[in-house]
């Protein structure tokens, strides 16, 4: 990431020879007309040849499908036949004059549908602008095979159409380039052609820079071997001068042989990714340009055993492709006849975090996933190794040009400004607007500057210095940490400077940082402007992420600064009140605040010769790690400082396909590139290896990110398809994704996830994981199996941050998200932000309600189910949206083809891990008082086809049940799903609520979920996949399953056995599912049950909390199901009640009530003579008399004193006057009192027994 002195020379300081002042010249990048290119003339003799557009006799047809770049190409399409002719020419876009001094080469892509022998190719040559014509070259010389569907570039040298064109005088004026027929076979071949350029000559490098070790140019004739920098080469075996890459260049020859090669000496010292002890150099970088005149040999580009008694290191084989058996070769031939070429191998050995890249032309072209162990004898380097040596003889003839040595791998970035052979070496030297610059990587003096003055390291009197050493943001970075208490002391050059005199302080100036904070629990300053630090600092970090100062400049919106990243920080001042002042804050090239603009030598803001970095004066510092620091003598503009980037800004150039809004006969297929200029294309079809159509999309800018959008149309439902994205020169993996039915299907599988959020090493280890076992599970073609990804939100923590989406979303999620759709909602975090609507393409699902956003909130079909993606953002809580949902509800109620809704949005309802997540704990999820959530339940449960919603907001899992309101008879399930990585709320933390009675399990582990609807059984199951929490990690089991199984019966309806003493005793529970739930009400004798005295829900398993060591616990464990307590009644003594049951099955499904049971409560002087029921005790039994008239069911409880139950019991199939005798052989002496219920009827006794 240490590229600031080379962006930085890119803005002010590039240096060229004179002759580096030519430019790229462009001969065709696009036609102005979609159909024909006018600056072009055909002429055809017959019997052979050449299509034309429609009207034209003379002019190139245009394709607007196929093209590399740009929005259309040119179609050649010609039939070459003996006796005939005919020749194409290719003119600039307005019939401009080429001139070819100082140019190297012409360069064009060509593309053909369909493969044929190159023989057939057309013969190329060119035309002056005053007429004549250069000899003719094969253009099979230039392309060893002819791969269908695949874009080539073809490079001439112009030295080629010289060598062949003694007469001709044209070349300073040159019109167009002209193609001829060539061999004759009676074929019709098509040609796409595009981007044609003049290229200009290779300049030789202009390095100084401190990553240089060694540089050789082979420009002296008498000492060729003469570094530039570092030692000179030293040649072994036969070598000769030869001529370079321009006609001024010079180069050596290297012949084919064992005794042949280059040995160099160098001064790199062992190094390696950290602080262990190395022996060799384990981080390099070299550069060649060279060019072999038979690239169907081998050729060994360097050798680590200086005796040459191994196999070389890297090699050139004899397909023209780079690498070894270790490292793997680069896919597709790099190495050409004839053509020169800069090769960049960058290394850094490190186990399994080694970086090994192969570099053509300025292009990545390989990143090897081999493991090398720092040391390692093949591929570190020892104090000397050799070029061009290999111990069998696979090093073929080579001829060089420039080889550069560097003593660490190099970015990306550096790597790129380097470029190709044709670019000139940008010159690495500091420029003159800085005034300090400290890199920070020298361990033994941390505080040395390489421009300016060294740093001081002070800390506030009485406190311990705290400075170290530390990784920085990459493999051979350094970087330095510093404590509370401790700060740098820079003391600068730059003399008082403002807009307006007289000054006495520094009003203009730039700061740039590579900072990373461990710790943002509290503010932490990023500098302070008193060097005696006897005030508060000038800027500071918030706890929130936001960076200002209060009452001087304001302070940026929160979420930008996040502990544990690496970020760019850029302050740009130029202080004072005009329109032209300024105080702006950038994060990683984005300008992300402008503060209020403080006075003329303000000062907080303004500097004196010395100031302090992060010092403050009551220790609101420290926690951070500073890898790069650039102070400027003046602003920069707003191009300069976004040209400068940052850390997260730098995307590689892998492609990671993401699909979303999938219908049966369409989806859209987006990703991410570094460069907009190139069309987004996508080529598929229903074969891997025929992807026969392609179509081309466009791309836009969400924030400073590249998102390219191609839409596949007309295609067939329930289909696979593969797929592969384009953009330029790269291309991403074949992948493959299935269409939806038309109707619905048998099965539809969902994976549910939320709150992603910021945690995206979490989620990518999740994911993997996850991957893994679907795989095993439903084998490796997972999109023939799942349907959709439904995320409820919280994809990032911070909406407003662009890099989150790629890094902590689209990135972790790749490895599924490229073959399964994905629909999204978004939640709090995404703060309704245009970046999220700016990535988000569900147009064919937009919501058509006035005033809001259309993708707001939205719904889709898959298979016979509904989803609906609902937003319960602050916003967008409105009627309209209910209303909407009610309207969506209603059209697929009575719809054959929609077997079940499921209903989707971010906050929950209710919540345990987490209550201030909930509508009762926070105003910002209501609705008109009530919670805007609970709202949306109130809607779903009443159609039968809704039987969930799935929420997230609170990390964790919680799995809620409410009770039904339609004709499915299940209760509905509310289902948390939190735990995508976020990080989660935890059982003991201060935020974890109280028992709820609703919520069935709470878990604070992070998971997925993995849903299945069988829409023949008319069911469902979902099941929670854990991976468990820090204290106790699972590996992607299933913690909780929910389910739904609408055509199985509901219980049995249970009956009440027996009360005694506030015991009800309920028979025993028959069903075809499992008990989950007894529910028992209380209520009067002359009541309904409309508002009952008592009702209480009991069920079997409630999850609540865990133990000390972390597993859940079932806090009902143990409870008794059989014989209810109800003693917390309270009943009254002088009353009679009525009790019933019912029960609930795992399967949400009630049982109808229980008939009622009558339970009589006395005084103990109550008295009743009633002459219908007699009895009397003979010995130690008491019998009952019933009485004349009776309708076949009695009940009988015996009551003691104290209104203790002794029995209570009913009887069946009882007759006229019969005699019911009942054992008080247990019972003492006293008085009791006997309830007979009959006939709707009851009759009490006081009875004295002895």
């Amino acid at each position: 990431m240490k590229n600031f002195l080379l962006l930085f020379t890119f803005l002010a300081t590039i240096t060229l020879p004179l002759d580096a002042e030519i430019k790229k010249q462009v001969l065709f990048h696009d036609s102005s007309s979609p159909e024909f290119y006018d600056q072009s003339w055909l002429n055809i003799k017959a019997p052979s040849s050449i299509s034309l557009p429609t009207g034209k006799t003379d002019k190139f047809p245009i394709s607007t499908q196929i093209k590399k770049d740009g929005d259309n190409a040119i179609e050649l399409t010609w039939t070459s036949k003996p006796n005939g002719e005919w020749k194409a020419l290719v003119a600039g876009l307005n019939w401009d004059m080429f001139r070819m001094e100082g140019v190297s080469e012409l360069r064009f892509w060509m593309y053909a549908p369909k493969a044929f022998d190159i023989e057939y190719l057309p013969d190329i040559n060119m035309e002056g602008h005053y007429g004549g014509q250069c000899g003719k070259l094969k253009l099979s010389n230039y392309i060893q095979s002819i791969s269908p569907e695949k874009w080539i570039q073809i490079r001439i040298p112009i030295n080629d159409f010289r060598t062949v064109s003694k007469d001709f005088e044209g070349f300073n004026s040159i019109k167009g380039v002209f193609f001829h027929q060539s061999a004759t076979d009676g074929n019709t071949h098509t040609l796409y052609l595009d981007e044609f350029e003049f290229i200009p000559i290779l300049t030789t490098p202009v390095f100084n820079n401190d990553k240089l070790v060694g540089l050789w140019t082979f420009d002296n004739l008498d000492n060729p071997f003469m570094a530039t920098k570092g030692s000179d080469i030293e040649p072994h075996g036969n070598w000769s001068k030869t001529g370079g890459y321009t006609e001024t260049d010079q180069a050596i020859e290297i012949p084919q042989g064992t005794k042949n090669y280059l040995k160099v000496s160098h001064t790199i010292y062992p190094n390696g990714t950290n602080d262990g002890q190395f022996e060799r150099v384990n981080s390099y970088a070299m550069l060649y340009d060279i060019m072999v005149e038979n690239a169907s040999q081998w050729h060994c580009l360097f050798q680590t055993d200086t005796n040459n008694d191994v196999d070389g290191t890297i090699f050139i084989n004899p397909d023209g492709k780079i690498g070894c058996g270790t490292t793997h070769y680069t896919n597709n031939r790099v190495i050409q006849n004839n053509t020169w070429t800069r090769i960049l191998i960058n290394a850094s050995l490190a186990g399994d975090k080694t970086i090994y890249e192969f570099w053509v032309d300025g292009e990545k072209v390989l990143t090897t996933a081999c493991n090398l162990a720092p040391d390692n004898n093949r591929f570190s380097l020892g104090k000397e190794f050799l070029f061009f040596a290999d111990d069998n003889g696979d090093d073929g003839d080579i001829n060089v040009a420039e080889l550069v040595l560097f003593n660490r791998h190099l970015d990306d970035s550096e790597i790129k400004a380097i470029g190709g052979i044709s670019q000139e070496l940008p010159d690495f030297s500091q420029d003159n607007r800085v005034d300090g610059y400290w890199n920070f990587d020298d361990k033994n003096d941390l505080n040395q500057a390489q421009k300016g003055n060294n740093l001081t390291l002070n800390s506030m009197q009485g406190e311990e210095v705290l400075q170290k050493a530390v990784d920085g943001p990459e493999v051979g970075n350094g970087a330095m940490q510093i404590g509370v208490g401790s700060f740098l002391i820079c003391t600068h050059n730059i003399s008082p400077n403002g807009p307006n005199l007289p000054i006495s302080r520094v009003n203009e100036y730039c700061m740039m940082y590579d900072i990373k904070y461990t710790d943002i629990s509290k503010s932490r300053s990023i500098f302070q402007s008193d060097p005696n630090n006897q005030k508060d600092g000038s800027l500071f970090v918030r706890s929130d992420g936001a960076i200002g100062l209060a009452g001087t400049i304001g302070y940026s919106d929160g979420g930008y600064i996040e502990k544990d990243i690496w970020n760019r920080i850029v302050i740009n001042v130029r202080l004072g009140k005009s329109e032209n002042c300024f105080f702006s804050v950038y994060l990683n090239g984005n300008l992300i605040f402008e503060g209020d603009k403080p006075e003329i030598d303000n000062p907080n803001m303004s500097l004196k010769d010395v100031f302090l970095l992060f010092a403050d004066d009551n220790e609101e510092n420290g926690y951070v790690a500073i890898s790069q620091f650039a102070l400027f003598n003046t602003w920069l503009t707003d191009t300069e400082i976004r040209e400068l980037g940052g850390f997260i800004k730098e995307k590689e150039t892998e492609m990671l396909p993401y699909l979303q809004a999938p219908t049966p006969h369409s989806i859209v297929i987006n990703w991410h590139t570094m460069e907009k200029e190139n069309m987004p294309t996508v080529v598929y079809g229903t074969r891997k290896d025929n992807l026969n159509n392609t179509i081309s999309g466009s791309n836009e800018m969400v924030g400073d990110h590249i998102w390219n959008t191609v839409k596949l149309t007309g295609l067939e439902p329930d289909t696979e398809y593969f797929y592969q994205c384009k953009s330029g020169p790269y291309q991403s993996d074949i992948c493959a994704f299935r269409t939806p039915m038309e109707g619905k299907a048998s099965k539809v599988r969902l994976i549910l996830v939320s709150d992603s959020q910021d945690n995206d090493k979490v989620t990518a280890q999740m994911v993997k994981r996850f991957t893994e076992m679907l795989k095993v599970k439903y084998g490796k073609d997972l999109h023939n199996h799942i349907n959709l990804i439904c995320h409820t939100g919280d994809m990032v923590s911070g909406g407003g941050v662009i890099d989150q989406y790629e890094n902590r979303f689209f990135r972790p999620f790749s490895p599924l998200t490229n073959a399964i759709p994905v629909a999204t909602t978004p939640g709090n975090h995404e703060v309704e932000s245009k970046f999220y609507y700016g990535y988000v393409k569900y147009d064919d699902f937009a919501n058509g309600i006035s005033g809001v956003n259309p993708e707001s909130f939205y719904t889709l079909n898959i298979n016979g189910v509904q989803i609906l993606m609902l937003n319960s953002n602050t916003p967008l809580r409105l009627q309209s949206q209910l209303d909407w949902l009610k309207t969506q509800l209603d059209n697929s109620k009575d719809d054959n083809n929609t077997v079940f809704s499921l209903g989707f949005c971010h906050h929950v309802f209710y919540s345990e891990l987490w209550p201030g997540g909930s509508g009762a704990g926070l105003t910002e999820d209501t609705y008109q008082g009530t919670p805007f959530v609970g709202k949306i339940i109130d809607i779903l449960k009443k159609y039968p086809k809704v039987q969930s919603l799935i929420t997230g907001h609170v990390h964790g899992y919680e799995r809620h049940v409410l009770p039904g309101e339609n004709s499915s008879g299940r209760d509905f399930l509310e289902i948390v799903l939190g735990g995508a990585g976020g990080n989660l709320d935890r059982w003991g933390s201060n935020s974890t609520g109280p028992d709820i009675y609703e919520v069935k399990k709470s878990l604070d582990h992070y998971h997925f979920a993995l849903l299945e609807l069988d829409l023949e059984r008319n069911s469902f199951e979902g099941n929670m996949y854990s991976f468990g929490n820090p204290d106790k990690p699972l590996d992607c089991i299933i913690e909780d399953t929910w389910y739904g199984k609408l055509n199985q019966d509901a219980p049995q309806t249970p009956s009440i056995e027996a009360y005694a003493t506030d015991i009800v005793t309920v028979s025993d529970y028959h069903g075809t599912d499992s008990l989950m739930t007894i529910e028992i009400q209380i209520d009067e004798k002359n009541g309904n049950f409309g508002s009952p005295v008592y009702s209480k829900k009991i069920d079997a398993i409630n999850i609540y909390g865990v133990d000390n060591k972390f597993n859940p616990v079932n806090i009902n464990a143990g409870v008794n199901l059989k014989n209810i307590d109800i003693s917390p009644a309270g009943l009254s003594n002088e009353k009679s009640y009525l009790i019933r049951v019912r029960f609930r099955d795992y399967n949400l499904k009630w049982s109808d009530w229980s008939e009622t049971y009558q339970i009589p409560v006395f005084t103990s002087t109550k008295t009743d003579t009633n002459k219908n029921v007699r009895a009397f005790q003979k010995e130690k039994i008491l019998h009952v008399q019933l009485p004349a008239t009776l309708s076949g069911q009695v009940q009988i409880a015996l009551h003691d004193i104290s209104s203790k139950c002794i029995f209570n019991k009913k009887i069946e199939g009882m007759a006229s006057n019969q005699d019911i005798p009942l054992s008080i052989e247990n019972l003492p002496n006293g008085i009791y009192f006997l309830s007979v219920f009959f006939d709707n009827q009851e009759e009490h006794l006081k009875l004295l027994l002895q």
